[in-house]
């Protein structure tokens, strides 16, 4: 099952529309507007909720929550040499790879869950999600949204980084 999810440009507030391969809306996404922390909202297109993320501010290591079915899950990211990794508890994956590139896959074991490319040539930042079954789709898709809001929020630290010391 693929999806693609594109970013709204020139949003107040983080909006996105994940589509299907056949560019039917599944999913939306909104942020809330005013937070500490990340919080999204994810809803079917008859507007029921289908998961709730957030970001936990005072974690030591960055730490993103999802519920789904009433049931939580955490996305942290572990310490590594070469590249960010990151681990879904509560689900058994690992999620490898380029994140800031929008290049990775999420595994559990050898199994792979879904993988997940950059679309270039697209209005607005969009990417591809591949997820391998059905019954793993929301719950893929609430992990890509996590890591893509460590992503942009990694680059905002490294873009005020910059303009501090100039």
């Amino acid at each position: 099952m693929k999806f693609h999810i594109r970013e709204k440009v020139f949003s107040w507030r983080d909006t996105f529309h994940i589509y299907n391969e056949h560019h039917e809306m599944q999913y939306y996404v909104k942020g809330e507007f005013i937070h500490i922390g990340r919080k999204l909202h994810v809803y079917d297109p008859d507007d029921h909720q289908v998961s709730y993320i957030h970001e936990h501010v005072l974690a030591f290591f960055p730490t993103h929550e999802f519920n789904i079915d009433h049931k939580s899950y955490k996305v942290v990211k572990r310490i590594s040499f070469f590249r960010p990794k990151y681990k879904v508890k509560g689900l058994g994956w690992e999620v490898e790879g380029d994140i800031l590139k929008h290049n990775f896959t999420i595994r559990k074991g050898r199994e792979v869950i879904a993988r997940i490319t950059d679309e270039w040539l697209t209005w607005g930042h969009t990417y591809a999600i591949d997820v391998k079954k059905e019954e793993n789709a929301i719950y893929a898709l609430s992990v890509v949204l996590i890591l893509d809001g460590m992503k942009h929020k990694e680059e905002e630290n490294e873009h005020k980084e910059m303009s501090d010391k100039e």
